[in-house]
């Protein structure tokens, strides 16, 4: 056996050294290179111009393609792949020697005896293991829409193909892995009643669980930036958040009195991002007579740490003031309007309330 060792910047055989020793360059260890034909797909492809007028705004419509896709995989997969045979094997070889033509050497017969075949056999060692191929071809259309110039409009669609092989008795990410589960309802819209002498309560109940806002005043819409941690229904895998019922109920609070306007249901589908989508979900708040009564704004969330999408998402800010000192002549009339005689300036405290959404 030779060997043949090179610098790591020569190119060229040493001296001394046999023709086939030449450095090659590790083409194993870089990407492998689109094809031509894959980047002839990728390219987007633009058709004939098309110009037409709507009325007296001319328009230019120019339709092109697209297509791109890639294969993906997660999780580990370790995989074996085995066929045999046993047989005893009667061979009849013949040699024979002639001046003219030389050693010649046939076989006359090859019989296999007590033959016995083994059909393939696998065997696959993973917990999860997912193999998909993904198509991502897109609709372009670009032109010029009255005084928009070189406007470009892209539908993208994404077919998948997804093959995903599972040990039975192993639990997998998706089915044992838990997460928090906040429901948030932070805003109320469409009651038809607003002032100060009422304020309403949104509650939500999911698996037993119930959590509930703080009162709130209608100001056309009624607005909540309670604390996340409220809205916690507790630790729950994916299977547990997917197509589960939550239900949602509003309340109208007059002093000491809970009166129930209405409640609506809302079940989560699918998954993305740690959001239920649609983000944020409209839920219907109907009466007992079927009648609507308003809708709630309500942010699902299944996270581990679900206070960074909240924070980033919802915005409060706060004002504060220790104390109003109103002077004459305004203090009297304050004090005429409510019935008090007495003179003097009037002190009062207002103090805002701080934004909860952590």
């Amino acid at each position: 056996m030779q060997t043949c060792c090179l610098p790591a910047r020569s190119a060229a055989a040493p001296d001394g050294a046999p023709a086939w020793c030449t450095r090659r360059p590790a083409r194993h260890a870089a990407q492998r290179p689109p094809s031509r034909k894959r980047q002839e797909l990728a390219t987007p492809k633009w058709y004939d111009k098309i110009n037409f007028a709507t009325g007296n705004l001319p328009m230019s419509v120019q339709p092109g393609v697209q297509f791109n896709g890639k294969m993906y995989h997660s999780g580990e997969f370790k995989g074996t792949v085995a066929c045999g045979m046993r047989s005893h094997v009667v061979f009849k070889p013949a040699m024979a020697f002639n001046s003219e033509k030389g050693l010649q050497m046939t076989c006359d017969g090859c019989e296999l005896q007590d033959a016995d075949i083994w059909p393939p056999m696998w065997i696959i060692f993973t917990k999860q293991f997912e193999l998909g191929l993904m198509g991502m071809p897109q609709m372009l259309m670009k032109g010029d829409f009255g005084g928009l110039e070189k406007a470009t409009l892209g539908f993208e669609m994404r077919p998948y193909v997804n093959i995903t092989v599972t040990r039975d008795g192993n639990a997998t990410e998706g089915s044992a892995s838990t997460k928090k589960l906040i429901a948030y309802p932070f805003r109320v819209m469409g009651l038809a009643a607003s002032g100060f002498g009422k304020s309403y309560v949104v509650k939500v109940n999911a698996s037993g669980n119930t959590v509930s806002t703080s009162k709130g005043i209608n100001w056309g819409t009624v607005t909540y930036r309670d604390y996340v941690s409220k809205f916690d229904l507790g630790n729950l895998p994916e299977k547990d958040v997917l197509n589960q019922d939550m239900t949602v109920s509003l309340y109208e609070v007059d002093g000491s009195t809970e009166t129930l306007l209405g409640s609506g249901v809302y079940t989560c589908t699918s998954l993305m991002r740690s959001q239920c989508h649609p983000s944020p979900a409209i839920v219907t708040i109907t009466s007992s007579d079927n009648s609507e009564v308003a809708a709630v704004e309500l942010a699902v969330v299944w996270d581990e740490s679900p206070d960074p999408w909240f924070a980033s998402h919802i915005r409060g800010v706060a004002l504060s003031f220790p104390s109003v000192q109103l002077k004459d002549p305004l203090a009297g009339q304050v004090q005429s309007s409510s019935g008090n005689g007495t003179a003097g300036p009037a002190e009062t405290q207002a103090v805002a309330k701080r934004p909860g959404w952590l």
